[in-house]
């Protein structure tokens, strides 16, 4: 299975996403992850073609009305447009902080949910456009992922750093987009997810 370091739980985390019971916060460190490593994305393929053959095993085809599909279809029609919309809004903002770090993100080959509510945010204002100096060769972001018990952040870094000294009151997980990184604990690469308890 995919390589997740020091956790107790790391697999249960695949499992969640595959079953899409995750926050929106863990979901959006999974899809990453799932997209920047290679073992990452077959585990949930796997995970989720048992869940879907599970499925279909115990439970027959729910029945539907007639007119469901115009339904949804009409709701997918207003959401396209509704982005369609908003197009130019984004390239006006290109130049802009919370721009230049989703395509940032985008250069990593991120797609995919969470690059989508990056950009809706962009255009709404909702996202915080500025990096944070933590030292001068440390930067972060905030990111609202829409959840109220997990809260996220992006951290960039220079090469060669060491992260200051620090604690949490709950699980943090750290996913390696680009570089390199070691601990006490070990060498991570990109496309690691390191998942710390208390």
């Amino acid at each position: 299975m995919v390589r997740i370091i020091k956790t107790d739980n790391g697999q249960e985390l695949i499992f969640e996403y595959a079953a899409g019971v995750l926050d929106e916060a863990r979901r959006f460190m999974i899809e990453a992850q799932r997209q920047v490593n290679a073992q990452c994305k077959a585990d949930i393929d796997l995970c989720e073609d048992i869940g879907g053959y599970l499925l279909i095993k115990d439970c027959g085809a729910a029945a539907m009305k007639p007119s469901a599909r115009d339904k949804m279809r009409a709701l997918l029609d207003d959401v396209m447009d509704d982005d369609g919309q908003h197009q130019q809004t984004m390239r006006s903002v290109s130049e802009s902080q919370c721009a230049a770090t989703v395509d940032m993100l985008k250069s990593f080959g991120l797609r995919g949910e969470l690059i989508d509510h990056l950009e809706r945010s962009c255009r709404t204002g909702g996202a915080q456009s500025n990096w944070s100096k933590l030292t001068n060769a440390v930067h972060f972001v905030n990111v609202d992922s829409g959840c109220s018990k997990s809260k996220m952040r992006l951290v960039r870094v220079a090469a060669g750093t060491q992260i200051p000294e620090h604690s949490h009151r709950s699980e943090e997980i750290t996913l390696v987009l680009k570089g390199s990184m070691d601990d006490e604990f070990g060498h991570y690469e990109a496309g690691d997810l390191i998942v710390r308890q208390e």
